[in-house]
């Protein structure tokens, strides 16, 4: 197998979450069943079931949330890779910061730390305020939404037909004319621009061992 073109694009955990969640819901609505090669249903079946697991934040995270931390890290002098890294692990803490930031020491003052860390917190507190208000837990403690992550895209097309989010930005927005950017136009998410601006330093994560 060849790769034809390298990371057209970059996309979040939330992302491809809410792709394959979209997927599922055009099945369901059309009726009709579509017989997939085998490797291509074993990598939906392996991705999906890894981010719904415990320890990813996608399906705790929502558009407006991700748009909030996203538009927060502009202002930080942090390459593509790096700003994707911390929408997909939501540090809290300064150890897991520093594994994910080169060099940072030496590339940000001492207190941009608390200004990273702090915007996670904003973002984690806004995707709960929103999740809760679409997922209300019930008397018994028990939250719906964890039966049925597909709930999140139904209620993401409820907020799109009110007319919620039109003229806003896309955060990972690949080049025109590709297949990246037909799946950013059927997910309809809210991103901001900056983060496929080129960067000199991201160009040997393209590069491919032979």
């Amino acid at each position: 197998m060849e790769v034809v073109n390298a990371r057209t694009a970059f996309l979040s955990n939330y992302e491809v979450l809410s792709l394959l969640q979209e997927l599922d819901s055009a099945a369901l609505s059309a009726g009709t069943y579509v017989q997939l090669p085998a490797n291509q249903r074993l990598i939906m079946t392996e991705a999906r079931a890894y981010l719904t697991s415990k320890h990813v934040d996608a399906p705790l995270q929502t558009a407006q949330s991700v748009q909030h931390l996203t538009r927060g890290l502009a202002k930080f002098d942090l390459t593509k890779a790096e700003k994707l890294q911390i929408v997909n692990l939501m540090p809290t803490t300064m150890v897991v910061l520093y594994t994910i930031i080169e060099d940072f020491e030496y590339r940000f003052p001492s207190d941009s730390a608390d200004g990273i860390l702090s915007l996670v917190q904003e973002s984690q507190a806004l995707a709960s305020s929103e999740l809760a208000t679409l997922h209300p837990v019930t008397s018994l403690g028990h939250d719906p939404g964890t039966d049925g992550l597909a709930e999140l895209g139904k209620g993401k097309r409820k907020r799109r037909a009110g007319g919620e989010g039109e003229g806003e930005e896309q955060l990972f927005l690949p080049d025109e004319d590709t297949q990246a950017d037909v799946v950013m136009q059927e997910l309809g998410e809210v991103w901001a621009e900056d983060f496929d601006l080129p960067e000199e330093g991201d160009a040997e994560i393209d590069e491919v061992e032979e």
